[in-house]
C-alpha cells in the first residue's frame, strides 16, 4: 500500500499537484458540476423514446438489460485474477469482515452482510443508524477486514471509513468506479467497476456479480 500511495504522490506532482488528493478533489468536483440531475435524467430519456415506435416500459427494460450485458462483459474482461486471489484471501484471514456503503451502493453491503453469515462468516454491517458509525468503526481491528464500497460522488461517511481502517491497519477491499476515486490510495485490492448506465441512471448489475463472486470464492475454497 504504501508503495502504491507514493507512486500516485509522484504522478500528481508530475501534474502539478502538491498530491494525489488534490488531483482528486479536482477531479471529483468535475463530476459533481457535470452529473445532470434526476430531472434532467427523466427529461432526456423521455425525449429519446419519444421518437421511437414502441417506447413502453418492455423498450426501457431492453435498454438496461442490454447495458447490463455489456458491463457484465466488460467485468470478466477487466477484472485480474491476481485481485480477486488477493481479496478472498484477505477475507479469508480475517476474523470479523466489516462491510460500508452508503446511498446507490448501500445494496450491495447489505446483500454482502448476508451472503457472508450464511457461510457461517462473522460479518458487521457499518450501516451509521441511529448517526452511530464511529462507534461501529470503533469495532475494526488488524486482524479483521473491511469491504468499502462507493461511487462517485463518494459518500464521505464511507471515505471516512476506509482512513480510519488504513490507520488501525485494517485490511481493505474496495470497490468503486475509477482510479481518481479516494479508496484507491487507502485499499489493499480494488476493484473497478463499470457499471450499466442508461441516461446516467446507473445500475448494481455488474457490482453485485462481483461481490457474489467473491463471497461464493471465499465459501467454496475457506
Amino acid at each position: 500500500r504504501a508503495d502504491a500511495q507514493a507512486q500516485r504522490r509522484g504522478n500528481a506532482k508530475a501534474f502539478g499537484f502538491e498530491g494525489f488528493s488534490d488531483l482528486q478533489g479536482l477531479f471529483q468536483q468535475r463530476l459533481r458540476e457535470s452529473r445532470p440531475s434526476y430531472s434532467e435524467r427523466i427529461a432526456a430519456m423521455r425525449e429519446e423514446l419519444h421518437g421511437q415506435s414502441d417506447h413502453g416500459p418492455q423498450a426501457i427494460l431492453t435498454r438496461f438489460a442490454e447495458a447490463n450485458i455489456a458491463a457484465l462483459q466488460h467485468l470478466c474482461e477487466e477484472t485480474k485474477a491476481g485481485d480477486l486471489d488477493r481479496a478472498v484471501q484477505i477475507l479469508r484471514k480475517a476474523e470479523t469482515i466489516h462491510l460500508v456503503a452508503q446511498r446507490r451502493s448501500f445494496p450491495l453491503a447489505a446483500y454482502l452482510y448476508y451472503a457472508l453469515s450464511k457461510i457461517g462468516r462473522r460479518a458487521n454491517l457499518i450501516d451509521a443508524i441511529g448517526g452511530m458509525d464511529q462507534e461501529q468503526r470503533l469495532l475494526m481491528e488488524p486482524r479483521d477486514a473491511l469491504v468499502a464500497v462507493t461511487y462517485a460522488d463518494y459518500t464521505p461517511r464511507v471515505v471516512e471509513t476506509v482512513a480510519f481502517a488504513a490507520q488501525r491497519k485494517v485490511p481493505v477491499v474496495g470497490i468503486t468506479d475509477q482510479p481518481l476515486s479516494p479508496l484507491t490510495a487507502q485499499c489493499d485490492v480494488v476493484f473497478y467497476v463499470e457499471d450499466a448506465a442508461v441516461h446516467d441512471f446507473r445500475s448494481l448489475g455488474a457490482s453485485m456479480c462481483l461481490a457474489q463472486s467473491l463471497v461464493v470464492a471465499l465459501g467454496a475454497t475457506g
